[in-house]
C-alpha cells in the first residue's frame, strides 16, 4: 500500500476474527507493507475535509494504540524520498531516478524479499522501530505463569 487514502486503523482487529476490510485483506495476503510520509499534503487534506479528524494510512503510518495482523508492517520513508514541493509527495514514490531510494525499496518489496531482509540490507530507515509492536495505552502487561517442575515420582 502505497499513500493510501484508508484510516490507519484499518488493521485494528488485530488476529482476533471480525468482520472488516482491514481483516479480509490481511488474511488475503502473504505480507501487508504501508508505505507512508508525514509530507503528504494530499492526505493532509483528505484528514481534514473528507474524513474529519481521522488519520490516513498513507499519512501516519499504522495506529499503533491497536494491535495489528503480524503480517502487516508500515514503513515510514519520509528520510528516503526526495524532497519535493507541494501535492507532489503523494505520487513522488513512483519517480524512479538515483535520488529516490524509496523505488528501489518497492522493487524488493514487490520481489518479495523478506521485512527482516530489507532492514539487514539497509533499504527500510529505522526499521527495528517500526515492526515492533507497540502496547495499547491502557493495556495490562501479559506475564507468563510459571511452568511447574515435572513430576519425577515413580508409581
Amino acid at each position: 500500500m502505497v499513500a493510501a487514502d484508508v484510516d490507519n486503523d484499518l488493521f485494528r482487529s488485530g488476529e482476533q476474527v471480525s468482520h472488516g476490510d482491514g481483516e479480509g485483506l490481511s488474511n488475503m495476503a502473504y505480507r501487508i507493507t504501508a508505505l507512508y510520509t508525514g509530507r503528504d499534503d494530499v492526505l493532509g487534506g483528505s484528514a481534514g475535509l473528507k474524513h474529519f479528524g481521522k488519520r490516513r494510512l498513507g499519512r501516519s503510518g499504522l495506529d499503533r494504540t491497536y494491535p495489528v495482523p503480524d503480517n502487516v508492517w508500515d514503513i515510514d520513508c519520509t528520510a528516503i524520498i526526495p524532497k519535493v514541493n507541494g501535492i507532489a509527495t503523494h505520487g513522488i514514490y513512483f519517480e524512479p531516478g538515483p535520488q529516490n531510494k524509496v523505488y528501489d525499496l518497492m522493487r524488493e518489496i514487490l520481489q518479495g524479499k523478506d521485512r527482516s531482509i530489507l532492514i539487514h540490507e539497509g533499504f527500510v530507515p529505522d526499521g527495528p522501530a517500526r515492526t515492533q509492536p507497540t502496547v495499547a495505552p491502557d493495556a495490562l502487561p501479559v506475564t507468563a505463569k510459571p511452568t511447574p517442575p515435572p513430576n519425577t515420582a515413580t508409581i
